[in-house]
C-alpha cells in the first residue's frame, strides 16, 4: 500500500505534487518591491535628524524648461523647509531671547547656503509625492541636516586672551 502511493505521487504532475506552485530555480533572482521603504529619508526624518534610506521616487522632467523651472522650485522649497524647521526646532527650547536671535541667524543662514546644493539641476522634484528625498538628493539632505544641527549647538563666546600670571612679590625656592 504504501509502495503504491509512493508510486502514484512521483508519476503525478510536478504542479499537482507541489500544491499547484512550479519550483523555481535557485539562480533565479528574488522580485525587488519597488515601493519606498518606512525607513525613507523623509522632512520628518530631517526634522528628527535620525538615520534613514535614500528610496524616494520623485518625478523626473523631461524638457529643459521644465528642468529650469524644477531647479528654481527645488531651490525654493529647501529654503522654506529650512526656515519651517529652524524655527521649529529653536521655539520651544531656548529661554533667552539673545541667545535664541542668534542660533536662529545661524540656523537660518545655513539652510540658506544649504539650499544651494538642492537644485538637483531640476532634473527630478526634491521631494516626491510622500515626501521623501530620493538618491540624488542625498547632498541636499546632508547640507540642510548639517545647518540644522549648528542650532543646536551654542557657539562659544569669544575667548578672552589668557591672563598672565602676577609676579609674585616673594622669591621661590628652586632646588
Amino acid at each position: 500500500m504504501l509502495t503504491l502511493t509512493i508510486v502514484m505521487l512521483l508519476s503525478a504532475e510536478p504542479d499537482r505534487f507541489l500544491g499547484g506552485a512550479k519550483p523555481t530555480p535557485l539562480d533565479t533572482p528574488a522580485a525587488v518591491d519597488a515601493t519606498p521603504s518606512s525607513q525613507a529619508c523623509s522632512t520628518l526624518t530631517l526634522r528628527h535628524s535620525s538615520k534613514c534610506l535614500f528610496d524616494g521616487r520623485p518625478a523626473v522632467m523631461e524638457t529643459d524648461a521644465a528642468r529650469k523651472k524644477q531647479a528654481k522650485d527645488n531651490v525654493e522649497l529647501a529654503k522654506s523647509l529650512g526656515k519651517g524647521m529652524c524655527t521649529e526646532r529653536l521655539t520651544p527650547t531656548l529661554e533667552d531671547e539673545k541667545e535664541r536671535a542668534r542660533r536662529m541667524k545661524v540656523c537660518l543662514d545655513g539652510t540658506t547656503r544649504a539650499s544651494a546644493v538642492c537644485s538637483l539641476e531640476g532634473a527630478e522634484v526634491l521631494l516626491d509625492s510622500e515626501g521623501r528625498f530620493s538618491n540624488r538628493a542625498g547632498s541636499c539632505y546632508e547640507a540642510l541636516a548639517t545647518a540644522l544641527q549648528t542650532a543646536d549647538v551654542p557657539i562659544p563666546p569669544k575667548e578672552a586672551p589668557e591672563p598672565t600670571p602676577a609676579k609674585s612679590r616673594y622669591p621661590t625656592n628652586a632646588l
